[in-house]
This record gives structure tokens, C-alpha cells and sequence, in this order.
């Protein structure tokens, strides 16, 4: 637990920081330019409409109602349709597909653009971390750290966008 303390306290740490609070809104920039080239693209459309839900409470970024999970899904999937998503070097992954999709779908209307940012940092640095104690045997055993690693960085970001304690 100490060295959980330890990550979550540094994690905060940079996420304050204005360097990276700059570049954290490029790559939300970079995000959204993907998901708004992708969905154009006739299968991104359709796996869209397969994972919308009717009564959904949650608007993905291709205009679909659905469940919070599964707008962050629909949208994790158009992000990274084209492959023109940024990477992490560490993580050998594409962060801003996942955890920008993550925040997006859950954070609150009230939500200020520097909590979300500042959620991003600490994902991409937990998946920093993650990425460096793991590859390249992840990447080599055949992982893709996007699918693997994003997921937990992705659920540090909204833990730190709640402000959700370590315990």
C-alpha cells in the first residue's frame, strides 16, 4: 500500500504541472481530430449503431446515445480507427484513445477542462510507469499495451478525475 501512496502522490504531482497541462490539450486536440476523421469511415459508423443503446443517457462523439461504458467504447474505437493517435514511448500504446474516451464518457458537465486534463497526465504516466516495468516482454509475448495496460491507466485517470482516495 505505501507504494501505491507513493505512485498516487507523484501522479498528482505532474499533473499539475503547466508543461504537461499544455501538452495533455494538444493531444485532446489530436483526439478529437481522430474521432472526427474516423467517423466518417462506413465501419466505424457500424460499430457505432451495434454498441449504441436505446435510452442511453451518455452521447458518444459520433452523436450515438449509450451507456457510459459503452460511449467510451464507441469512442475508444474511433479514435483509434485510423491509427493517427498519438503514442507513448514506455507504454508502446496509444493513451489518448483510451483514456481521453474514458473521461470523456463519465466525467460531469460541471467538470472544468484542466480536471479533465490534468486526469489525462496521471493516466498517461500511470501507463508510463506500467509500460516501463512490462515492455518489451508484453509487446513481445504479442500484447498491444492500448488494449492491456490503457484500461488500468484509463481507470487511474477517472480515480484521480474523482478525486478517489488510495484506500
Amino acid at each position: 500500500m505505501n507504494e501505491t501512496r507513493l505512485v498516487a502522490k507523484q501522479l498528482q504531482q505532474k499533473s499539475e504541472d503547466s508543461r504537461l497541462i499544455k501538452e495533455a490539450r494538444r493531444a485532446l486536440i489530436d483526439y478529437l481530430g481522430c474521432v472526427l476523421q474516423a467517423r466518417k469511415e462506413p465501419k466505424v459508423q457500424e460499430f457505432g449503431r451495434l454498441w449504441q443503446q436505446e435510452g442511453g443517457k451518455v452521447n458518444s462523439l459520433l452523436g450515438l446515445h449509450a451507456t457510459p461504458e459503452r460511449a467510451a467504447l464507441i469512442n475508444g474505437f474511433a479514435a483509434h480507427y485510423l491509427d493517427f493517435d498519438d503514442v507513448q514511448a514506455n507504454f508502446r500504446g496509444h493513451p489518448s484513445a483510451v483514456i481521453y474516451s474514458a473521461l470523456l464518457a463519465i466525467a460531469p458537465p460541471s467538470s472544468q477542462v484542466r480536471q479533465v486534463l490534468q486526469a489525462f497526465i496521471a493516466g498517461v504516466e500511470l501507463a508510463g510507469k506500467l509500460g516501463l516495468a512490462l515492455n518489451p516482454d508484453h509487446t513481445v509475448q504479442g500484447w498491444h499495451s492500448t488494449a492491456t495496460i490503457g484500461t488500468i491507466a484509463a481507470t487511474g485517470a477517472l480515480c484521480n478525475l474523482a478525486n478517489a482516495s488510495v484506500d
